[in-house]
């Protein structure tokens, strides 16, 4: 009887291999500048070296929630899938990344407190792709009516 080699050591040695380049990557930028690049799983190189860690039949979203007026990433802005449990919350940045979504159309909602809601309809995620997605927010002002302080808590 004849062993079949299992799935995973394919699996895990692309994984050690996109590891060990994304560090020479990571070594080389270092000593080549005075301001470093901080590689990230963002880096289209890091994932195209790496086809084994996406799950088949999925696809992943990578994005950024900017201010439409300055163009400034929007930290802790929220990115819904609608119709599903996945989502993910902006860095410092205002970058986010979503993955494993199963491929097919989705609608994405955008929120951040001081800002307008933005929805994406017909987002296509592709299986073994990357979609990235840049969702720009307007301000937006809320107006409160007349507020009237009285020292006095016995008056109403």
């Amino acid at each position: 009887m004849r062993l079949k080699r299992p799935i995973l050591i394919p699996t895990v040695l692309s994984l050690l291999v996109g590891f060990i380049l994304l560090f020479a990557l990571s070594c080389a930028s270092l000593r080549g500048s005075e301001k470093p690049k901080r590689p990230s799983l963002a880096d289209s190189s890091f994932v195209v070296l790496m086809p084994g860690a996406m799950k088949p039949g999925t696809g992943w979203l990578f994005g950024t929630v900017v201010d439409a007026y300055s163009g400034q990433g929007l930290p802790g802005s929220i990115i819904q899938i609608v119709g599903t449990k996945m989502g993910a919350a902006t860095d410092l940045d205002g970058s986010f990344k979503i993955i494993d979504i199963p491929t097919g159309v989705y609608t994405a909602r955008v929120t951040m407190m001081g800002f307008r809601e933005k929805t994406k309809r017909g987002m296509t995620i592709k299986q073994d792709t990357i979609r990235r997605q840049i969702f720009r927010l307007n301000e937006h002002h809320m107006f409160f009516g007349e507020i009237t302080y009285n020292k006095d808590p016995r008056v109403q």
